[in-house]
């Protein structure tokens, strides 16, 4: 993401050169970070105003269904929604983006049962629609069991091994 600049080699992604083409490679990773770092006054359709700025393949309808499906009110600052539901405005807006790569930090923290069954439908809905990558970090064993195929187990920031989730289970 820029915040380390390499010193000699090639980086590519998606067959594109980094730095060269910056944008276009950004323009394709959504994000769901554990913490906002946004303007906190913001409400779900403004963040949406920002959002399609950058992301030529933004999806007005994609997002308007998730408000409606988590009930995320549309007007209603950032600030003064719940924490789920803060959670699940900011998934709405990775998943609305159409990109080729989403990462998820802990993407469910503080969903309902509810919630979690339209955050698993989506994921799956999303990863069927193309080419598309999906990297979660999380410590939920069932978030891991209904999406991972192929899980990295880290131990003190460690990469112990790359691992086939039914291999692993077994």
């Amino acid at each position: 993401m820029g915040l380390v600049l390499p010193d000699q080699g090639h980086i590519s992604v998606f067959d594109m050169a980094y730095p060269k083409q910056e944008k276009e490679i950004k323009q394709q990773i959504s994000y769901v970070p554990p913490n906002y770092l946004g303007p906190e006054r913001w409400t779900a359709k403004k963040l949406a105003l920002f959002y399609k700025q950058w992301y030529p393949n933004w999806n007005d309808r994609t997002f308007a269904s998730l408000l409606h499906q988590f009930a995320i009110p549309e007007r209603t600052a950032y600030k003064d929604l719940s924490t789920g539901n803060q959670r699940k405005l900011l998934f709405s807006l990775a998943v609305s983006c159409h990109t080729r790569l989403m990462l998820l930090d802990e993407p469910t923290n503080g969903y309902d049962f509810m919630s979690k069954q339209i955050f698993y439908d989506q994921i799956d809905e999303w990863m069927q629609n193309g080419d598309r990558t999906i990297l979660i970090a999380t410590h939920s064993a069932e978030e891991i069991h209904k999406i991972a195929d192929h899980i990295t187990l880290m131990d003190g920031g460690i990469m112990i091994g790359t691992f086939e989730k039914d291999t692993l289970i077994d």
